[in-house]
């Protein structure tokens, strides 16, 4: 497991250049060996130049082996908020207790602490990592209805709430037509007044 201190996440640790130097008339994309590895980035010269010479080469960093198809351009912020996101919502698919649940707020909170944890443990690739993947699994099998009847009374709750916002806008609607509707009224009647009034002041009327 990687960690900050070991990344440089600005420069290739292969040659020092930094990420959008321009000195070489293009700017310097870093790439990142974060898929299954170490995390450090590399630029794109120092990758062709190792791949040129064989398939597989040790990052200069911590010889951690670097292959093609674990490297990326995005970043490792990047790599992590993705994987943070994409668990996140792996597991509160799961764990998807409401607070009425609960007794007291306490253990709610106890229990989003919980679901925190095993999202934390995942993402990070900590050594609890598997054995968290793992109680999800066992979760989800042991309390497969109770989830099944949850994320169902989710979706109707979402499908309401987004009923009246439809709703609501709706009517927004149709009350900013009513306002438009007698600006015009008001309008024309002031147009009206001032032609008649205008037909008074030459005797007209």
């Amino acid at each position: 497991m990687f960690t900050e201190d070991d990344i440089d996440p600005f420069h290739c640790v292969s040659c020092g250049v930094s990420e959008g130097d321009t000195s070489n008339l293009t700017q310097t994309v870093l790439q990142t060996n974060a898929t299954v590895g170490c995390g450090h980035q590399f630029c794109r010269r120092c990758v062709d130049r190792e791949f040129s010479r064989r398939n597989v080469f040790p990052c200069p960093s911590c010889r951690t082996q670097v292959k093609r198809a674990m490297l990326s351009e995005r970043t490792l912020d990047d790599i992590q908020c993705e994987a943070d996101t994409n668990w996140r919502r792996r597991v509160l698919k799961v764990y998807n207790k409401n607070r009425e649940e609960f007794q007291n707020l306490l253990e709610y909170n106890n229990y989003l602490e919980e679901v925190e944890d095993i999202i934390y443990n995942i993402v990070n690739e900590e050594p609890k990592a598997e054995e968290c993947k793992s109680q999800i699994k066992k979760y989800e099998e042991e309390n497969k209805n109770e989830i099944v009847l949850r994320q169902s009374q989710r979706a109707d709750k979402d499908r309401i709430i987004g009923d009246r916002i439809a709703s609501e806008k709706r009517e927004a609607e149709r009350r900013k037509r009513e306002i438009l509707q007698e600006e015009k009224a008001i309008l024309w009647a002031k147009r009206r007044y001032n032609q008649e009034a205008t037909q008074v002041s030459l005797g007209v009327r």
